[in-house]
């Protein structure tokens, strides 16, 4: 459709003044925009979702005048932004740069180049989302998962890794993010340089060998030290256990293996281990751990393993 058309199109809408034909003519524009653009500007159905909300919040329009649904309004809208300032020139503004999601399955790890040269090396089950390009003044990521981050330096361009709630700024070091949506606590362990851990009013400063946990529950910081053996056991291929609880080790066990482990008595997932195991099997991983506590253990099905009191 030709730009003055639209114009004419877009100065009747929202006057008002625009016939049922007019705006079934702006909805199909509406539709090839959002064909065009979905691609580069939506991160997923939700995000459109939640974009197409908001803009029906800025803008009030009648629905009486127009005889269409909301999500068919919504597009309308969004022609009305995108298409009177220029929706492909200014579309980092309105929806944010566009974004890259890397993700590992189980057991997988793997290793990913930021735009500034910064890398994270991903645990299993860990997801990454960062912008193609960093702006100007900053450079964020989120991570939900595990990840090791040795950030390159640049005094004038903090980094940021945000995980659920819990926000990590650098300028230039290495720590390890331990951030697992089934897991109770998020834990921030600081290897090299020097970090800033913020969560609403919360705020530490981390020095090297020192970890900041953080409970999801209480919305409280701990800081301790920790063994840095242990918590970059995962590099190696290592599991190991300090006073573990066997519903840490269940969560462990699912991302690493991609199998679900069930406790016939509730109480045995209270029950805690310690231990090392190099690059374990299963098998073996699940038998050693139930001999300890004189557990026994059956497949229910390919994916499943019932842990039991004798």
């Amino acid at each position: 459709m030709e730009d003055k058309k639209i114009d004419d199109l877009l100065a009747k809408y929202e006057s008002g003044k625009a016939s049922e034909q007019e705006l079934r003519l702006l909805e199909k524009e509406a539709d090839n925009l959002y064909n065009k653009s979905e691609a580069t500007v939506f991160l997923s159905d939700l995000e459109k979702h939640q974009i197409k909300n908001e803009l029906e919040k800025r803008i009030s329009i009648s629905k009486s005048n127009t005889g269409f649904g909301w999500g068919r309004i919504a597009a309308s809208i969004a022609v009305i932004i995108g298409l009177a300032v220029g929706f492909y020139s200014s579309q980092d503004q309105l929806f944010g740069p566009e974004m890259v999601v890397a993700e590992t399955s189980f057991g997988e790890q793997k290793t990913v180049t930021l735009p500034d040269g910064s890398t994270v090396l991903l645990n299993s089950k860990s997801t990454l989302t960062y912008p193609i390009e960093f702006s100007e003044n900053a450079r964020q990521v989120s991570i939900e998962g595990e990840g090791l981050f040795s950030v390159t330096k640049n005094a004038n361009k903090p980094f940021t890794a945000m995980a659920n709630s819990v926000k990590t700024t650098v300028l230039g070091t290495q720590f390890n993010v331990n951030a697992y949506s089934e897991d109770s606590v998020i834990a921030v362990s600081l290897l090299e340089g020097s970090v800033m851990i913020n969560q609403a009013e919360n705020e530490l400063l981390l020095v090297p060998n020192e970890q900041a946990t953080f409970s999801l529950k209480e919305k409280t910081f701990e800081k301790s030290e920790f063994d840095s053996n242990e918590i970059m056991a995962w590099q190696a291929n290592k599991i190991v256990l300090k006073n573990t609880n066997f519903n840490s080790i269940k969560n462990l066990i699912q991302r690493e293996y991609g199998v679900n482990i069930e406790f016939e008595q509730p109480e045995i997932g209270e029950f805690k281990i310690s231990g090392t195991f190099d690059d374990p099997e299963l098998k073996t991983l699940i038998a050693t751990i139930c001999a300890v506590k004189s557990l026994e253990f059956k497949n229910t099905d390919n994916h499943s393993i019932l842990i039991s009191k004798q």
